[in-house]
């Protein structure tokens, strides 16, 4: 194994002995530089993998060493500490700028040598599971009592991580209580887990929420290894990619957004797009799909998987275009997140004036949320902003019509809308389409465009 090189570049060695004692159980070579000179001296000599760069760093900058690394050695990470966080906001206006000068993460003094430490073992590496061998499992079940909110459930027919269980993995024996069945690392027989579901009646497995992460990241990688064969159902591909999208939505609403969220969204998108792209039995599924589970997670699966056949239907339509709504589409009601949870939970016809005025800000919360997200491009804060926007002048925030609305905004606000309809009716999407064309009484508010779009991706006719 490769030894990792970490440079410690802090003029105050007052916090350094406990991390240097912790990261020299690991793996590493330790180095340290009182000023920027003999860090750059360092960095001009070897090669460094990580280097902890404090912000009050003198004779050459802390950002003058950053620069010079990042123009020496662009592999290197970079965690930078700070003295107090006024003076960090001073000096970053935003977490662009951050991102832009190759900063991974940064941390405001006092902290936790735990937390300097986890971050660079990166023990929190969304792709650590690739570090994974199996190993045979010893079969025993170990009773662990901890708080059901640190667990996360997914249904066994739809979990899949391979042959090697890429974390813990539980069941659930009463409230607060689990039942450890495999540790991270042990291969997976599918065997045990169909005698756990026939015998004792098992429906879900349970993981730390701590590891959602790695399991979003695993299962965009097989969708992605998946997406163009032909020896796996259309449905099944369908299936492994709501769940992950919910597993996604779930992160986002318990942790918050980040860039490295934002990339496991995007990626999800990619991997719907290209199973859309690949699938001429899509339409099929289109016809007989039906998810009523009517929860925010379906919800955004549903709107982005409608978006995107709108978007792959529509003549103008580039690529650039569907990277915009795949990603709008999935992030469309991240704002709902600033609204109380009774308010999250209403359907809007049982809302009053008031609490439907502040629903209607989410538009605005949404934008507000992303504005300082580098991957977050004003055409996907249109989208956001202007998914209730109705080509009739009734929708909201501006009640804006026609042409004045953002063509790709218009396409979310339909699969929006019918994403809505087919959970509150119980229906799926060919029977809800058809419903809703017949009444005559929402389709005047959508572009028609859209409309014939989506019939297209039902039917693989135009109309």
């Amino acid at each position: 194994m490769d030894i990792k090189k970490i440079l410690i570049c802090d003029p105050d060695n007052g916090w350094e002995s406990q991390i240097l004692k912790s990261l020299g159980e690991q793996a590493f070579e330790l180095l340290t530089a009182r000023s920027g000179k003999e860090a750059q001296d360092i960095i001009y000599s070897q090669e460094i993998d990580i280097i902890i760069i404090a912000l009050e760093l003198r004779d050459f900058t802390a950002i003058e060493v950053i620069k010079y690394i990042k123009y020496t050695q662009q592999k290197t990470r970079i965690i930078l500490t700070c003295k107090n966080l006024e003076t960090f906001d001073n000096t970053f206006s935003s977490d662009k700028k951050i991102a832009k000068m190759g900063i991974s993460d940064y941390l405001i003094k006092p902290f936790k040598a735990e937390k300097l430490i986890n971050l660079t073992l990166d023990k929190n590496a969304s792709d650590s599971w690739r570090n994974l061998h199996g190993k045979v499992s010893a079969n025993i079940e170990e009773e662990v009592s901890d708080l059901d909110d640190n667990f996360t459930s997914i249904e066994i027919e739809k979990f899949y991580c391979g042959n090697i269980s890429i974390f813990d993995l539980y069941l659930r024996i009463s409230r607060n209580k689990f039942l450890k069945i495999l540790n991270a690392g042990d291969f997976l027989e599918k065997e045990r887990l169909l005698h756990y579901q026939e015998s004792k009646g098992i429906e879900k497995l349970f993981f730390k929420t701590k590891d959602r992460r790695s399991y979003i990241n695993y299962m965009n990688d097989f969708l992605l290894k998946i997406s163009s064969r032909d020896d796996i159902a259309p449905n099944a591909k369908v299936a492994h990619i709501e769940s992950t999208g919910k597993k996604l939505v779930e992160e986002i609403h318990t942790n918050g957004i980040d860039k490295k969220i934002v990339e496991e969204g995007l990626a999800l998108c990619n991997n719907i797009y290209t199973t859309i792209q690949q699938d001429e039995e899509l339409s099929g599924i289109l016809k007989t799909y039906c998810d009523f589970d009517d929860t925010a997670e379906s919800h955004i699966f549903l709107t982005t998987f409608y978006s995107i056949v709108i978007t792959k239907n529509t003549s103008w339509a580039t690529q650039r275009s569907l990277e915009i709504i795949s990603l709008g589409a999935f992030l469309h009601d991240i704002g709902k997140i600033k609204l109380s949870a009774t308010l999250r939970n209403k359907k809007t016809f049982e809302m009053d004036s008031e609490q439907l005025k502040e629903y209607q800000k989410h538009c605005f919360y949404g934008v507000d949320i992303l504005k300082n997200n580098p991957l977050i491009t004003e055409p996907i804060s249109q989208v956001i902003y202007q998914h209730h926007e109705l080509i009739s002048g009734t929708g909201f925030p501006n009640k804006l019509t026609g042409s004045r609305i953002y063509p790709l905004a218009k396409i979310v606000c339909f699969a929006d809308f019918m994403a809505h309809y087919c959970a509150l009716h119980r229906l799926p999407l060919q029977s809800a389409i058809t419903e809703v064309i017949s009444q005559k009484k929402d389709i005047f508010n959508f572009e028609p465009e859209c409309v014939k779009s989506l019939i297209k991706g039902l039917t693989g006719n135009d109309c």
